[in-house]
């Protein structure tokens, strides 16, 4: 399958999934180009929620999936990320160059699957929070220890890590 992710994590998710039609994404951080979903939504009739910061990214988005989803244009917090959260989902993706592990710490809902980027110069830990901070910011992110003992915490085990992202399945 030739997909649109960065590293083949669509790949992963479709064997993670199996058969599955019909799903619920959330997807934070959600450009078309390296989505981890962009592919559920368009051959496996997932719906679900989109949250992107960048303007010109979120138009884009509405305009490629029209009414499969439901697009936000704001930036996720830790204040905002459960307001922001579809009720259910299947599969979460959080890719923001950031804060991703405050916001997989915050979310509430438990998909069944997380996708989540990882800081892979940093060792160990994860950046204290500030929302203002980026990728070009030092420090910035969390280790994959880091996400892996999160991701225990909240009761998954680590499936594979491809490139920079790590795929975990809720046990």
């Amino acid at each position: 399958m030739k997909g649109k992710s960065q590293h083949g994590e669509d790949a992963v998710l479709f064997d993670l999934i199996g058969d599955q039609v019909g799903g619920i994404v959330f997807d934070v951080g959600a450009r078309l180009k390296g989505s981890n979903v962009a592919k559920l939504i368009e051959e496996r009739d997932f719906t679900g929620v989109l949250v992107e910061a960048n303007k010109a990214s979120a138009e884009i988005l509405k305009k490629e999936f029209g009414d499969k989803v439901i697009v936000f244009n704001v930036q996720a917090t830790f204040d905002n990320i459960n307001q922001l959260a579809p009720p259910e989902i299947d599969v979460c993706s959080i890719d923001v160059d950031s804060i991703d592990w405050w916001l997989w710490a915050r979310l509430e809902v438990n998909p069944r699957f997380v996708v989540i980027e990882s800081n892979t110069k940093m060792k160990t830990g994860y950046a204290p929070y500030d929302p203002d901070v980026n990728w070009h910011s030092k420090p910035y992110g969390a280790s994959g220890d880091a996400l892996k003992k999160l991701g225990e915490i909240k009761g998954y085990e680590l499936v594979t890590q491809k490139g920079v992202n790590l795929i975990f399945r809720r046990i």
